[in-house]
Order: C-alpha cells, then structure tokens, then sequence
C-alpha cells in the first residue's frame, strides 16, 4: 500500500489497521434509505451516512455533524411519506447508538455533545 499522497507511517498503519472488506448496513436502517430513493442526492447520501454508521470503526466526531445536517434538512421528505415514521426511528436508532457508544468508550475525544470530566 504505497500511496505517494500518503507520506506517514502512522496513518498508513491505521489505514490498514481499519480497513474492512465488507460493510453490511443493518436491515431496519435501509428504510431510511428506501423513502427517498426517488431522490438520487438524497439517496446517495444516506446511503453514504448508513454505510460509514454501520462500519465497525466509525467517527462518530466526524459522522455526527452530517447527520444531523441530513436528518434536519430532509425531515420533511419522511414526515410526508407513509412510512416515515419508521425512517424517522431509524435515525433515531442510529443516534442513540452514537450516545451508547459514547458511554462505553471513555477515550473517545469529548466533543460538542459531551463534557471533558467523567
């Protein structure tokens, strides 16, 4: 793996260490993705979204932002669709495993949605 972009050790050993062949997106979350299929952005998207959430190392300080950027600005295409309600869950879903998963892992960086102290 020899990238000339890439010119750290460090980061080429954490590329490598993270790396997985196949990421499988849980089935109760592609509803989200199912109600704005119409939508080719929108769908891309959140396919993008479900993809990083369901990797086994995801950044939750990275991933977080965007989707809450997604969730409030298309919320709409959900609340008018008949099975919005069970997008809206799975977003939720997702959310909450962000805060379980922060609980677990005390030596995650304290970001905007938690304090420094234990």
């Amino acid at each position: 793996m020899s990238d000339p972009a890439i010119d750290s050790d460090a980061l080429r050993a954490n590329l490598a260490e993270t790396a997985v062949e196949d990421v499988e997106v849980a089935a109760d979350l592609l509803v989200a993705a199912e109600i704005v299929a119409d939508f080719r952005g929108l769908f891309d998207t959140v396919n993008g979204l479900l993809y990083e959430v369901s990797h086994p190392f995801r950044n939750w300080w990275l991933l977080l932002p965007r989707l809450r950027s997604f969730i409030l600005k298309n919320l709409g295409h959900y609340l008018r669709h008949p099975r919005g309600a069970e997008g809206v869950s799975a977003f939720a879903r997702i959310l909450f495993a962000a805060v379980d998963d922060a609980g677990r892992n005390r030596n995650l960086p304290a970001g905007p949605w938690r304090s420094s102290s234990p």
